[in-house]
């Protein structure tokens, strides 16, 4: 983990290595057979280990985006991954 106090802190970005995680298909931490939060903190050893310095997480909505849902009420689906 880079403790870079030298204002380049702005431009992280540029060095980051970004994993795109879908959390709902990631890792199931309580086995009801859906990936969610719990799980995903299970492995942040892993993904660590991997290189990753930036999570980039996929919005998690209970039902199918095409079931016209907006996007603001994935908020509340995510909160109870």
């Amino acid at each position: 983990m880079s403790t870079r106090n030298d204002g380049e802190d702005a431009l992280w970005y540029k060095d980051a290595i970004v994993y795109e995680l879908h959390v709902r298909a990631f890792f199931d931490g309580n086995n009801d057979g859906v990936g969610d939060f719990p799980g995903l903190v299970q492995k942040l050893d892993y993904i660590r280990d991997l290189g990753v310095t930036c999570l980039w997480l996929l919005p998690c909505p209970s039902r199918s985006p095409w079931e016209g849902r907006r996007a603001s009420a994935w908020r509340s689906d995510c909160s109870q991954a």
